[in-house]
């Protein structure tokens, strides 16, 4: 009774006397001397700490340090005393769940606001005065917390609903505490936080990758293959780790640098559980995949490079395999390490992509194009690796390029306004200034040029591996053909000839798109599969067939398909002749000379539609047209005019 009501006087009274017998040892000896007993003071306080309630001794201890409203402050001694006598309960087994359980208060999730969580998170990392270093102090609570942490992981995977209203509270405080811990000593975290939560998955790498990451080594039994365990991680363990990463990546407000801490280590063997998930359906397998999703999100672009690069070329010392439960248990290879998983169908391609897409525009060019670079170079580096497999998504690719090209173009035609406005004095300034890197972009440099080559490659791939394309992506690819042909006359001889070509295959893929629709009678389906089998052929690399594609269309041309020359659709005939103009700008001459030939037949057919669009390429009207762009359009109608004869006359306004 005495205890429970006046427990803050018991303490503050021998604390006092405690204080007294270090400091005046005399003055309390006279106060003894009438005195039957010799007051231990010291031994009183702890007394009061091993047989008080907790909760009061944490109630009066607080209220000693903090002080009483318009009373002076505390005498240092005082709060420094309370501290250490705080500290040995916490310290001691249960004390910080008993903390916790005291600050929270029976407190709901709902009122816990992320300035009372900081609050509580100081004042549990706050290290006494009388501890040698934080390390000291850290080791007497992390065992406590990480056995707080396990506890509701346990109930969690048990899916009973919260034995009180502050058990969720009692959750995200625990997993916030940690959590800032781990940012706030992440040497220290890494060994004593992280190696023993990620320890399941860890088992997943060689022992010289698990040092390489800088985890403790396990000490495992040296046994022969044959007599190691099979079994290196528990559908238990297994679900545990997942869960408490869950509780700690999700479960409060994500942050990257615990991304890089907690999930980046065992990314490998992470995205190992999510892609046999795929195949096997596992419970956990939405919760993986949020996992990863989260992290490339919040990561830097570097680190997501490298996750990529380890996910796809570092090899495993397990494999996955089903669990006598129905989840999945990590299992020791029989066989040498093979590469890690390779399914980047689904998941790989899709959030790479997608991070590479939302990139920032922050920074530099030089910053901007290294990025791009590094991109364009991994997913090459995946096609080599994996196959061609994972062009099998354009829709995402298709956005990244148009990004570049668009970038591309606004620099092409800033260049081109400042050349043209004076082209002379600006050549002058130059070099009289003789500073030309001072304005160099990025389409005047190496890597520059580098980058819109890797562009045009990776868009040629998806062409080929994607013989289809649903409305969403034939619409972006509807855009990247608009931004192709606005680079057409860029100054670069390494460029000109892909583009062109490039060019010449987008617009196949889009004429052959538009006319896949059913024909109405059998007489134009026929037609219709000829201009689709023309197209298709003009769509592949090698030569002769293009060719053959060529003469497929000028055999249509010149025997007036009806199909091709329906007067409701004259978009084919005008998709025909672009394609045509393109083809007489490829450097090979048994394409280039079939397109002449093909252009001849076409004005011989449409000549008032299809002469003057020629011509103007001819007289260069619109300035773009190179010198051998012209000539081999005027090879076409000269071919038209010798074979016009007396009809010549009748066309004369058209040539002229």
């Amino acid at each position: 009774m005495l205890l429970s009501r006046y427990l803050i006087d018991l303490y503050a009274s021998a604390l006092q006397l405690d204080y007294l017998t270090k400091t005046q040892p005399d003055l309390l000896r006279s106060a003894e001397a009438g005195l039957a007993t010799t007051i231990d003071a010291a031994a009183l306080v702890d007394y009061l700490v091993q047989h008080a309630d907790v909760f009061r001794s944490l109630e009066s201890l607080t209220a000693l340090i903090s002080g009483r409203p318009n009373h002076p402050a505390p005498p240092p001694w005082l709060r420094r005393d309370c501290s250490q006598h705080l500290t040995s309960i916490v310290t001691k087994p249960g004390g910080i769940s008993i903390l916790l359980s005291f600050m929270l208060d029976g407190m709901d999730a709902a009122d816990l606001t992320a300035a009372k969580l900081e609050n509580i998170t100081r004042l549990t990392l706050a290290v006494p005065s009388h501890f040698t270093s934080p390390v000291a102090y850290y080791q007497s609570i992390v065992p406590q917390l990480l056995g707080l942490l396990d506890d509701i992981i346990g109930q969690s995977l048990k899916g009973s609903a919260p034995a009180s209203a502050s058990a969720a509270a009692l959750s995200q405080t625990v997993t916030f505490i940690l959590s800032r811990l781990i940012q706030k000593m992440p040497k220290y975290a890494r060994v004593h936080i992280a190696a023993p939560i990620l320890a399941p998955l860890l088992r997943y790498y060689p022992v010289s990758r698990i040092a390489v990451l800088g985890f403790p080594v396990p000490v495992e039994p040296d046994l022969p293959a044959s007599l190691a365990p099979s079994k290196l991680a528990s559908e238990n363990e297994i679900a545990r780790t997942i869960e408490a990463l869950r509780l700690l990546l999700l479960n409060n407000d994500p942050a990257s640098s615990l991304f890089e801490r907690l999930l980046f280590p065992v990314v490998e063997s992470v995205y190992a559980l999510y892609e046999f998930g795929q195949r096997s359906s596992i419970t956990a397998n939405p919760v993986i995949l949020e996992l990863l999703l989260s992290f490339f999100r919040l990561v830097d672009t570097a680190t997501a490079q490298l996750a990529f690069k380890r996910i796809v070329f570092t090899e495993g010392n397990a494999e996955c395999a089903p669990g006598p439960h129905g989840s999945v248990e990590l299992r020791r290879k029989s066989s040498p390490a093979e590469t890690a998983p390779t399914d980047f169908n689904q998941f790989g391609l899709d959030s790479f992509i997608q991070a590479a897409v939302d990139l920032p525009t922050s920074g530099d060019d030089t910053q901007r194009l290294g990025t791009n670079l590094a991109v364009m170079h991994l997913i090459s580096l995946l096609m080599d690796k994996l196959g061609p497999t994972i062009l099998k998504r354009p829709g995402q690719i298709l956005e990244f390029a148009n990004g570049i090209l668009e970038r591309w173009i606004q620099e092409y035609e800033t260049a081109s306004a400042t050349r043209s406005s004076n082209p002379l004095l600006a050549e002058i300034r130059r070099l009289a200034v003789e500073e030309p890197s001072s304005t160099t972009t990025t389409a005047d440099s190496a890597g520059g040029i580098e980058e819109l080559l890797l562009v045009l490659n990776l868009l040629a791939a998806v062409l080929v591996e994607n013989k289809s394309l649903d409305s969403a992506d034939a619409q972006l690819l509807g855009v990247t053909s608009h931004h192709l042909k606005a680079l057409t006359n860029i100054p670069h001889p390494l460029i000109q000839g892909t583009l062109a070509d490039l060019i010449v295959k987008v617009d196949a893929r889009q004429a052959r798109q538009t006319t896949a629709g059913p024909a109405d009678q059998d007489s134009q389906r026929l037609s219709r599969d000829r201009y689709q089998q023309a197209l298709e052929a003009l769509e592949d690399d090698i030569v002769p067939i293009r060719a053959h594609g060529l003469s497929i269309l000028r055999d249509m041309i010149l025997t007036r398909d009806p199909w091709l020359n329906d007067s409701n659709h004259p978009g084919r005939l005008n998709q025909v002749f672009d394609l045509f103009v393109q083809l007489i700008k490829n450097e090979d001459s048994y394409l280039y000379l079939n397109a002449i030939k093909c252009l001849a037949a076409l004005t011989d057919s449409q000549g008032p539609v299809f002469i003057p669009k020629l011509t103007s390429i001819y007289t260069n009207a619109r300035g773009v047209s190179t010198l051998d762009h012209r000539l081999r359009a005027g090879e076409a109608l000269l071919q038209t005019v010798q074979r016009c004869g007396e009809a010549l006359p009748k066309y004369v306004n058209l040539l002229v």
